[in-house]
């Protein structure tokens, strides 16, 4: 019993062709993608065609209660009366590690009459408190150990930064690192 040798189906170059050019329009959507991303991350989501991911400006802010560096209990209720910046990051975050000093800096600027609070994202106490001695971050911190928080704020990337009126509404918000002229801006509002 004779037995034929597997044949290799043949693709001819049309089928080839289509097939680079179907990879080249997904390689394209890919890139296009990436620059649209590029091009909003830095901007305020309220800017974005009313489109956010996150709670909507003008909207409660979630309530939440987080644990601090020294093992105590920080929730957004006992910043009610006085506007707060909330700037959610993380010590592995790049443009957080970059937004820090200035977000210190300003938070100095504004004592007693804009809070800061920042809110890391999935860290523990011991690194959190570790890295933020060594940029000598002085402003409240807390842990969102489970991303729970983050989720209820409908966080999408980090560094993300909310301004919160006095009596717990959204006004702002902003993916990216926040620079000093934006941050005049929000103290002014």
């Amino acid at each position: 019993m004779d037995q034929e040798a597997p044949t290799r189906p043949r693709v001819s170059r049309r089928a080839l062709s289509a097939f680079a050019a179907g990879l080249g329009v997904c390689g394209l959507a890919l890139l296009g993608a990436g620059v649209y991303e590029g091009f909003f991350a830095g901007r305020q989501v309220a800017d974005i065609g009313g489109i956010s991911g996150g709670p909507l400006v003008g909207q409660p802010a979630p309530e939440f209660t987080a644990g601090d560096l020294a093992q105590g209990k920080i929730s957004l209720d006992g910043f009610r009366g006085k506007p707060l910046l909330l700037n959610f990051w993380a010590t592995w975050c790049v443009p957080c590690r970059q937004e820090l000093p200035t977000l210190q800096r300003f938070a100095s600027d504004q004592r007693g009459r804009l809070a800061v609070l920042g809110l890391d994202e999935l860290e523990g106490a011991t690194d959190v408190t570790a890295f933020t001695r060594s940029l000598d971050v002085r402003y409240p911190l807390a842990l969102d150990g489970d991303g729970s928080i983050a989720q209820r704020f409908r966080v999408q990337g980090l560094p993300t930064s909310f301004l919160i009126d006095a009596q717990g509404i959204i006004r702002q918000t902003h993916l990216g690192a926040l620079d000093a002229s934006t941050l005049r801006s929000w103290a002014t509002s």
